[in-house]
């Protein structure tokens, strides 16, 4: 007999008294299988556990802190702690569903590839749904069947980390889908540039044209160029050649301590000669190497960092309220 404790709260302990029939592991997590709309909350309720929801069929809304959500099949509902669901409302006869509760305290086990507890937390409150593939869905019906049969026997807690690396293995892939998601919603122009600077940090060092990443991404030199100024306020080449010089003025600050010599640091960032590295060097920061290398750690920070270019990655990760400002000028 199910009580009213579920429309009360979404977490572990009312589930379980909701749906005895449900499998658990303690109060670490449990699976509920064969949910419809009859089992959903009719009223507002706040979530206490990380909540995954698998739509297998049909389609349904919901309000979840205020804005209104619609899910359908293949797709992966996400709460995580103090959001608020309310007002369920069938738009499919069809619907079913099935769900896994996870206690917060075991996403130090899910942090594997993911910095921190908090990092996690923030990406799953920023996070509605996730739509799956076809094969991805089958995957995730995989992992709960293989969950439950970890859970739905009693076994010594070596036995639960498997159980957690398959939940971790979902959390992720709806982490992967939701960053997807919100790369193919952008304008297609700040794409380009996201590219473009992923693409410059990876082959800096190569020395390419800027004829070479327009290639790359399959666009004109004309529209990098004005693509780039759009959005990172200066040129490609600009851009290039300053993502360059902190580069190499990094390899300095370590070579210092590794006792690698100019001539060494113009191999290693592949410039024909140390007067070309000293050259380019100089023309950027106007000193020698060998001068910057003598600056304090300070110095060094406001040489390379204390510049507008180098606030070019903060509109891919920053309100423009929030970037940092500076006020010390390089030195002329």
């Amino acid at each position: 007999m199910k009580t009213n404790n579920f429309y009360e709260e979404i977490s572990i302990p009312q589930a379980k008294a909701t749906f005895p029939n449900g499998t658990f592991r303690k109060d670490d997590f449990f699976i509920i299988e064969n949910l419809t709309f009859r089992d959903l909350p009719k009223h507002c309720k706040k979530v206490k556990c990380i909540t995954l929801i698998l739509c297998e069929e049909g389609k349904l809304r919901y309000e979840i802190d205020g804005h209104t959500v619609i899910a359908e099949k293949n797709d992966i509902i996400i709460y995580s702690l103090g959001q608020r669901v309310k007002n369920y409302k069938i738009l499919s006869p069809t619907f079913c569903c099935k769900a896994i509760l996870i206690n917060a305290d075991c996403l130090p086990m899910l942090t594997e590839s993911i910095n921190s507890k908090l990092m996690l937390e923030k990406k799953l409150l920023d996070t509605d749904t996730v739509k799956l593939e076809v094969e991805e869905i089958q995957s995730t019906c995989w992992y709960f069947t293989e969950i439950k049969r970890f859970t739905s026997h009693s076994r010594p807690n070596s036995c639960f980390q498997p159980a957690i690396k398959l939940i971790e293995v979902i959390i992720q892939m709806a982490l992967e889908k939701v960053a997807d998601k919100k790369e193919k919603e952008l304008p297609n122009d700040l794409r380009l540039c996201n590219k473009f600077i992923e693409k410059v940090d990876e082959i800096v060092l190569l020395h390419k044209p800027v004829s070479f990443y327009a290639a790359l991404l399959e666009i004109s030199n004309s529209t990098l160029e004005k693509i780039v100024r759009k959005y990172i306020g200066t040129t490609p080449l600009a851009y290039i050649h300053k993502r360059l010089i902190n580069r190499i003025c990094i390899m300095a600050e370590n070579a210092s301590k590794q006792s690698l010599t100019i001539k060494e640091i113009a191999e290693r960032t592949h410039f024909k000669n140390v007067s070309a590295l000293s050259r380019f060097v100089k023309n950027h920061i106007s000193m020698t190497l060998s001068a910057y290398r003598k600056k304090s750690v300070d110095e060094q920070l406001r040489i390379i960092h204390h510049t507008n270019l180098d606030q070019i990655a903060v509109p891919k990760v920053l309100p423009k309220n929030d970037k940092p400002e500076y006020s010390t000028p390089l030195p002329s």
